[in-house]
């Protein structure tokens, strides 16, 4: 980082972001963290951000779909040290495919939608494994509490 020059208001800092790419950034948003990168991480979380595109996330007043949110409290078990379940998923070892991840319209393409209102997704054959093609179902209520009870045992 070198500073470059200050104008009214604002100094200007040339920075390397840890990706090797330099931005110029004012002082105050270095000062207060706004700025992390120099936009390589924006670019990173984007598709994330695209999956709007699809329709199902909540906007103009409707509510997600039922497989959005499903996909969307995966991903928070999963990757989300804050998320409360974090620590029987993601902290565990528990991860979901990167594509799953970063493209709901891929989930929904390998996983297909829930049958019904009762059914929620489980991990199987393997309910020690990650959330990943071949390893993941829309279960009953009943085929939830049989894995559960395995689980248990």
């Amino acid at each position: 980082m070198r500073h470059l020059y200050t104008r009214p208001g604002a100094s200007i800092w040339e920075c390397v972001c840890d990706c090797g790419a330099t931005a110029l950034v004012t002082g105050g948003n270095l000062t207060r963290g706004i700025t992390r990168s120099c936009g390589c991480l924006r670019k990173e979380k984007a598709p994330l951000n695209a999956i709007r595109k699809h329709g199902e996330a909540k906007s103009k007043g409707l509510a997600p779909s039922r497989e959005y949110n499903i996909w969307g409290g995966i991903v928070q078990r999963c990757c989300n040290p804050r998320n409360a379940a974090f620590a029987h998923y993601g902290g565990r070892g528990i991860s979901m495919c990167d594509e799953w991840r970063r493209d709901f319209t891929a989930f929904v393409r390998d996983v297909g939608r829930s049958p019904s209102p009762a059914h929620s997704i489980d991990r199987y054959p393997n309910p020690d494994g990650n959330y990943e093609p071949g390893n993941v179902r829309w279960a009953t209520p009943m085929q939830q509490r049989h894995n559960r009870s395995a689980i248990a045992s």
